[in-house]
């Protein structure tokens, strides 16, 4: 299969999922994902699944080589995932 590309640690699939359930879905194509650290603030994830969350812009110098990617992100791909197929 998919060697580590799917989710990264187990800590960001949970806070995916936790974020996932709370999504918005926007006209434009963007999601609105809310900030598990800040009550309140949210980030919106572009179409092609960029965020502006340190997490997001750090991970590269973290993890040479691979696609960056954050719990905002995760969480909108576990809830395109959940809404193309919904057999919960």
């Amino acid at each position: 299969g998919t060697s580590g590309e799917s989710i990264k640690s187990n800590a960001m699939r949970t806070r995916a999922e936790k974020l996932a359930a709370s999504i918005v879905s926007n006209a434009d194509g963007t999601f609105s994902v809310p900030s598990s650290s800040e009550p309140g603030k949210s980030y919106s994830i572009s179409a092609s699944m960029k965020c502006g969350c340190k997490g997001f812009k750090g991970y590269s110098e973290r993890h040479p080589g691979t696609p960056p990617t954050c719990s905002h992100v995760e969480a909108v791909k576990v809830f395109l995932q959940s809404g193309a197929k919904s057999n919960r």
